[in-house]
């Protein structure tokens, strides 16, 4: 199936839209319509490379006013190509944002506020970053990362080369902190992060790209103040490994959990004991195994 759009159209998409508009005659068209499966061979009237949430709907307005069909790309690694409209305009999301937009604000359905874009770094590309999670404790919000495993920054099978990535917000804004005191190794990451109640800092994960689900590698737990300031410690402090760091969680000030990919638990507290729970489910004891006696 072969469709042409009125070049008035196509010139009007190309000045609307910050990525690329490529129809058949056009270079780098026959790449843009390959998907994963090499049997699909079908050829779009036009293609429309989407940076922006404004790219898709300026594309989505052309195939209603051409009265097209329209396919959306993702990955393109469904086996039947539905990717790729025959004939009609294919919206594609494959082409990363010309500069990451990590964090944004979402107030019903429109963006509220200035996206947070971690800091140029050298021989860091500008797609070389991605954030793992996010946490917070009333204002006390943060976010954390590292260096991307996905995109098309890092090497096969691998992490882009930077240093773990924490952001904290500030006045409306998140703010990425530069991380000191503390030795942080090239391929370490952020995991997970919990922000300490009544208070400006977090615990984070430390985890390595090579020790990622590890079951017998040491943990590695960072407190992180707010100008960036941290401590990390590595658990069990003596030993053989229990795993790596997955999960952190501070449920009050004084008491902070860790859990690893190997299932150990470990706890901090400051020492105080918390209140008698008076539940009358947990006042006796357990005598009863849950698959039986």
């Amino acid at each position: 199936m072969s469709a042409t759009v009125e070049d008035g159209l196509v010139r009007e998409l190309t000045a609307r839209v910050s990525g690329q508009v490529l129809a058949p005659t056009d270079a780098g068209y026959d790449k843009a319509r390959a998907v994963h499966n090499g049997l699909v061979d079908k050829r779009p009237a036009l293609i429309v490379r989407c940076r922006t949430a404004d790219d898709v709907v300026a594309g989505l307005a052309l195939a209603r006013r051409a009265g097209l069909e329209v396919s959306v790309r993702g990955g393109g690694h469904n086996v039947a190509g539905r990717a790729v409209t025959d004939g009609g305009v294919m919206i594609d999301l494959a082409e990363p944002e010309p500069v990451p937009r990590l964090i944004h604000a979402i107030d019903g359905t429109s963006f509220v506020n200035d996206p947070f874009e971690p800091a140029p770094l050298p021989d860091v590309p500008v797609e070389g970053s991605e954030l793992l999670a996010l946490d917070g404790a009333g204002p006390n919000l943060w976010a954390v990362g590292g260096g991307a495993t996905s995109g098309p920054a890092p090497p096969p099978e691998g992490a882009v080369v930077r240093p773990p990535l924490a952001a904290r917000l500030v006045g409306g804004a998140f703010e990425e902190l530069s991380l000191s005191g503390a030795s942080f190794g090239p391929a370490d990451r952020l995991a997970d992060v919990a922000a300490i109640p009544a208070g400006d800092e977090a615990l984070a994960a430390v985890v390595p790209f090579v020790d990622r689900r590890s079951v017998n590698s040491k943990a590695t737990v960072a407190r992180i103040g707010p100008s960036g300031a941290t401590a990390t410690v590595r658990l069990p402090s003596s030993g053989s490994g229990r795993g790596a760091a997955a999960r952190v969680a501070c449920p009050a000030p004084n008491e902070c959990w860790m859990v690893t990919w190997a299932g150990w638990i470990f706890h901090y507290s400051d020492g105080t004991l918390p209140p008698l729970d008076t539940e009358p489910a947990f006042e006796g004891t357990i005598d009863v195994y849950p698959k039986g006696p």
